[in-house]
């Protein structure tokens, strides 16, 4: 589900990426909520053939009931909200991210408590297991995060993602100084690419002759084609060193695991540990009674999500 100031290229380099084959071949779908009809522009985009069967735009406000009852947002796997970046007014804008973000949880939540008591056999489930609506927005402002987190419980948020748009840009600028070119790196690693143009290869293949040298190019957009995946390593590795399964990832496929994300019982996420080094993964423990299992994932640096997901198997 899509909300917020979306304009024609936020859209675009959205289902760009969200459409995009690197990450695998599932049959994706995504709504587009606006309180108007689209612009030209938007309207050209998802007259697109790739998009005309899984992007659906629907006209509606977001902090009308009846409006999100009628998009299904209980069903949503996330909700996005995009923030407008050029705003004049950013406490305004992140206000009227987070009062969005809110009103979509209590309704969701109450649509399906709704659904629940409809089917008796699911109330009982739903009542152990309470479902939350995942939200995912941008806010300009550092301070925003605060409110919004002030504004609901932990339970509540604890699968949210919120990303500032103005600590990331001067995080990244920070630390460029340090390390040139890590913005680059940073957008090769979360942005997809295609494989080198046949142009390109063609002057690789003619370099002998030719005076310029394109093996960096040619070497540049073949790293271009590597992103970030998230991966479940199998629990067969319990107690087994980090550093001796990247080895053995590294050397098997040429592949860099380089964080470990260690999820304790039923919990959706986990602490996330960089390079943990020579920490073993821990094993399953029956501790006071209760037996504590553990659920390991591994973050990667691949192709594309299939060959990410085939490396343990």
């Amino acid at each position: 589900m899509i909300l917020g100031s979306v304009s024609s290229i936020a859209l675009f380099n959205f289902l760009e990426e969200y459409l995009h084959e690197d990450h695998g071949d599932y049959s994706r779908h995504c709504v587009l909520m606006q309180p108007s009809r689209p612009d030209p522009t938007i309207e050209l985009t998802l007259m697109q053939t790739k998009y005309s069967s899984c992007v659906f735009y629907l006209e509606g406000n977001p902090l009308d009931p009846q409006d999100l009852k009628r998009c299904q947002i209980e069903n949503a796997k996330a909700v996005i909200i995009f923030s407008d970046k050029l705003s004049f007014d950013a406490h305004k804008e992140d206000t009227h991210t987070i009062l969005q973000a809110m009103v979509i949880k209590n309704q969701a939540s109450q649509l399906n408590q709704e659904s629940s008591s409809e089917d008796g056999a699911g109330q009982e489930k739903s009542s152990s297991q309470p479902k939350t609506t995942q939200v995912c927005m941008q806010l300009l402002k550092p301070e925003s995060i605060t409110h919004y987190e002030l504004s609901l419980s932990k339970e509540e948020i604890k699968n949210d993602q919120i990303i500032c748009i103005e600590s990331l840009k001067l995080s990244l600028l920070a630390k460029s100084c340090l390390c040139p070119g890590l913005v680059a790196l940073i957008t090769n690693l979360i942005k997809s690419s295609k494989e080198p143009p046949d142009e390109l290869t063609e002057l690789l293949e003619k370099n002998e002759s030719s005076e310029k040298n394109w093996r960096w190019l040619f070497d540049y957009w073949s790293g271009k084609e590597y992103e970030l995946y998230r991966i479940e390593i199998p629990g067969t590795f319990a107690n087994q060193q980090f550093n001796n399964i990247a080895k053995q990832v590294y050397k098997e496929t040429g592949f860099v695991l380089f964080a470990l994300e260690i999820v304790v019982g039923d919990n959706v996420n986990g602490e996330i540990l960089l390079n943990p080094g020579e920490q073993r993964l821990p094993k399953p423990s029956n501790q006071n009674g209760n037996f504590l299992k553990y659920t390991y994932f591994g973050y990667i640096i691949a192709p594309d999500k299939d060959e990410a997901e085939n490396i343990f198997t």
